[in-house]
């Protein structure tokens, strides 16, 4: 059900889902995947019931906070997707993706500072988490934090060298800050290394 889901089929994907809530009304995991379908469908009211459904059923149950949390932010509950993802986080503290989602919806509500704590805790989790590294640098330049954003850049490169969005991404932020020599020694490594640019 869930692989018809991520193809696009989320039709066929709730009916079967549906009736394996019917077959195993207690399962959790069952109520959670029907919940994150529902998400998928934009059925966001009906997601809600049955991720309230899956946390009822099972309270320590990291991944249905986490996407309740989802959900709830999707239909504007912004402190109840804040509790859900602090959920979350208490019943798995290395989720670096609830810590994702709880810094955009702290950016979203304007709270840069706070989005960046999370953005960081975030990346200190997982040095490799994309989205981590890119909402530091958007909440730094919000910030007028140009300087530190670079040093992000420069942060995120190293662990993901072999990236050309990423390297292109830092060699325009020091273009556009007047850091022309960085942005060229950063191509001259690529050519270094064999990296694409």
């Amino acid at each position: 059900a869930i692989a018809l889901a991520e193809l696009g089929d989320t039709t066929r994907s709730v009916s079967m889902l549906e009736e394996l809530t019917r077959r195993a009304p207690s399962d959790a995991m069952v109520w959670r995947s029907l919940g994150f379908v529902y998400g998928r469908a934009g059925r966001h009211a009906a997601a809600e019931k049955a991720l309230r459904g899956a946390v009822g059923l099972a309270p320590k149950y990291p991944r249905a906070w986490r996407d309740l949390g989802v959900i709830l932010a999707a239909r504007g509950k912004e402190e109840d997707a804040r509790a859900a993802y602090r959920r979350a986080l208490q019943l798995a503290p290395g989720d670096e993706t609830a810590l994702i989602n709880l810094a955009n919806l702290e950016s979203r509500a304007g709270r840069h500072e706070r989005a960046l704590d999370y953005y960081r805790d975030a990346a200190r989790r997982d040095s490799t988490q994309a989205m981590a590294y890119r909402g530091q640098v958007r909440e730094l330049v919000v910030l007028g934090r140009i300087d530190d954003a670079g040093g992000v850049w420069r942060r995120w490169l190293a662990v993901a060298p072999d990236d050309p969005a990423v390297r292109e991404g830092a060699a325009r932020h020091f273009v556009h800050t007047g850091r022309i020599d960085i942005a060229l020694g950063m191509a001259a490594e690529a050519v270094r290394i064999e990296a694409p640019i």
